[in-house]
């Protein structure tokens, strides 16, 4: 294979190549994170710069990749570290030659200024993590030492970067919590409600916005539930000692069968494209289908058709995604309301890719 045109640095060429190398034979079905460790371990000759340079390399290719779906995999990479290294990334792309060309395979809702989203295209990603339990454990100050601590603000610390905190002085699970910064400032607007009240988290996932409802709210009845039986375990694990008072069971939401309890409150955090998320997690960002999008949209109906089932007369439903798609937000909030008899309290867009973290859709309903 011939080396890259664009780089006359041997040692960058290499990089190049193995990186490209990587992505010609990325397998879409597993996770890009697994991936991006087993190719490092099986690869001990790379050094830690190696090893964060085609992180870097594949990260940055593979967020560019709808509009370089033109270009080998190879000249991909040679561009997209071009772009990615210059001192201002987003001004590299506007001089850039492809720069007409779109970045994302479809249009972005309107609620998000194209201005704005643009410009969190071209931003770091970050780390944030939650702090769920009052005191001082000496973590923050570890990130400190460690150089990765970015700020802390109120519960939320960022991190410049990832780092592995398992074996960190303070870290235990339950009282800190890896947690994107979209969720977290959501977590604000969660309603107040009444001791004793039922409550259901209908896909409730591992368990990241149970934890933030109980937070908020420790005293409901709380009923978790998902159409993933190892997800399930991962609930359980997460929400250790909270899970005695959490009925916790498999429920697919898309079939009718209903549940003899009424609830007075209904996160919805429903399957859906990942869009939100797609800077962070890349791998399907250039080859998502509107077929696709449609399905997620008719799967979405299918599932608040039969929550709103289970509303107790003025009940809420709280409706999530982590989709910038309005065929998945905007376009579900007015179906619920012109076909289930739900009215929106409020809506809005969690908006933090230019904060280094993800976007989240949130609408109340009653």
């Amino acid at each position: 294979m011939a080396y890259p045109e664009g780089t006359d640095n041997p040692i960058l060429q290499k990089r190049i190549l193995r990186a490209s190398s990587f992505l010609e034979s990325l397998d879409s079905t597993t996770p890009l994170e697994l991936q991006v460790k087993q190719f490092t371990k099986q690869h001990p000759e790379m050094g830690s710069k190696d090893r964060k340079v085609f992180q870097d390399l594949v990260y940055g290719t593979l967020r560019l990749r709808y509009a370089f779906q033109h270009l080998s995999w190879i000249e991909a990479c040679t561009h997209a570290h071009s772009i990615w290294n210059s001192e201002n990334p987003q001004e590299a792309w506007k001089n850039s030659p492809w720069s007409e060309r779109p970045l994302l395979p479809m249009d972005v809702s309107t609620s998000i200024p194209e201005s704005e989203w643009k410009a969190g295209f071209f931003s770091p990603r970050k780390v944030f993590v939650r702090q769920m339990q009052a005191g001082k454990f000496g973590f923050a100050a570890w990130l400190e030492k460690e150089g990765v601590l970015e700020k802390v603000e109120g519960k939320t610390l960022t991190l410049k970067k990832p780092k592995a905190m398992e074996n960190a002085p303070g870290w235990a699970p339950g009282r800190f919590e890896v947690m994107d910064l979209a969720v977290q400032t959501w977590s604000e607007d969660l309603p107040k409600l009444e001791n004793g009240q039922k409550v259901l988290d209908a896909c409730c996932a591992s368990g990241g916005k149970s934890l933030l409802l109980l937070e908020a709210n420790p005293n409901i009845e709380l009923t978790a539930t998902d159409v993933r039986e190892n997800i399930l375990r991962s609930y359980r694990g997460r929400l250790g000692n909270h899970t005695r008072n959490i009925e916790i069971f498999a429920k697919n939401w898309e079939e009718g069968s209903p549940l003899p309890t009424k609830f007075d409150f209904i996160l919805a955090d429903v399957p859906c494209s990942g869009s939100g998320t797609w800077l962070r997690s890349p791998h399907h960002l250039s080859d998502f289908t509107s077929e696709q999008l449609q399905e997620h949209a008719e799967r979405q109906k299918r599932i608040v058709t039969n929550l709103s089932k289970q509303l107790e007369k003025n009940g809420k439903l709280m409706y999530v995604t982590c989709s910038i798609f309005k065929e998945e937000n905007e376009k579900i909030v007015d179906f619920m309301e012109k076909s289930l008899g739900l009215s929106p309290i409020w809506q809005n867009y969690y908006w933090k890719w230019n904060e280094g973290g993800d976007s989240i859709f949130c609408a109340l309903m009653e």
